[in-house]
């Protein structure tokens, strides 16, 4: 049989953007969740973002452990993925190659998989079953990330307009949302349409955040876009903040819609939690302004 009869060609429609569609295929987290079924449940993934790099990933199957592990030849988001497929049952001297093609068509994303390099029929038709399985995961995946939120609440022994001020004075805002040392640059045009850039240095790197005011109402509610590596654009990220009072006191009700995965919406929780928490140790300031 001719190599061009051992091709596995598998094609499906996303009602998401290529860039969203992308990342879903080079996120490990994300990863595990589209390759898992019910009779091979994915337990590790490790993928390396880069010509060279390593895609792998691990699934319990029939008693023992499945095993994919190849090297990507290709990486160019958010338009085109390839890599070699080196399996348990597959070994490397039947290497074959998976290319990924992401098409942007109708609002969404035509996701085209071509493997070639297959030793035999039966594993080419073994593949293309699988193929299709996992593609028609990947939607729901991308649509659970639109619904995902982190919600933090606190209250604060201040009373609400100096809460909100805390909130909408980029020095005071500089003072919660870090030590201090760690805000590299840090502004905010607090009326709607207008935005904010947050540069902040921590763990030995340099982390950007920026974003659009949606809802300015003084003192009840702060609504604004938060874009940054772990909140994309095409999720439509937003932070809603309602200030209620409660006679010199104010409960804060924060929440972030639109999280990347469930590690990503833990992270995002604590860490506006721990902003909350920034806030309450200014309480006694904030009162006497």
């Amino acid at each position: 049989m001719n190599a061009e009869a051992l091709k596995v060609e598998v094609r499906k429609h996303i009602k998401a953007p290529p860039e969203a569609v992308f990342r879903a295929w080079v996120t490990p987290t994300s990863v595990k969740q589209w390759v898992s079924s019910p009779d091979a449940p994915a337990r590790k993934a490790a993928i390396e973002r880069k010509v060279g790099g390593r895609f792998s990933f691990e699934c319990d199957y029939r008693g023992g452990v499945w095993v994919l592990d190849g090297r990507i030849r290709e990486y160019d988001p958010p338009r085109r993925l390839a890599f070699t497929w080196v399996t348990t049952d597959v070994p490397a001297e039947h290497e074959s190659v998976v290319a990924v093609d992401f098409v942007p068509k109708d609002g969404g994303t035509d996701v085209i998989v071509t493997q070639t390099g297959f030793p035999t029929e039966g594993k080419r038709q073994e593949n293309a079953d699988g193929w299709s399985m996992l593609l028609a995961n990947i939607a729901p995946l991308l649509a659970s990330q639109r619904t995902l939120r982190a919600v933090a609440r606190k209250t604060i022994h201040a009373p609400v307009e100096a809460v909100w001020r805390a909130w909408t004075t980029p020095e005071m805002m500089r003072r919660f949302m870090s030590d201090g040392s760690a805000a590299e640059r840090f502004e905010a045009d607090v009326r709607p349409g207008g935005t904010f850039v947050i540069d902040m240095a921590y763990g030995g790197g340099s982390y950007h955040h920026e974003g659009e005011y949606l809802e300015v109402d003084p003192p009840r509610r702060l609504k604004f876009t938060w874009w940054s590596e772990w909140s994309p654009r095409d999720l439509n990220p937003t932070v809603t903040i309602d200030f209620i009072a409660n006679g010199d006191s104010t409960e804060i009700v924060l929440v972030h819609e639109g999280q990347l995965d469930e590690p990503t919406r833990a992270d995002h929780q604590a860490g506006w939690q721990g902003m909350l928490d920034n806030i309450e140790t200014m309480a006694g300031s904030l009162s006497a302004r």
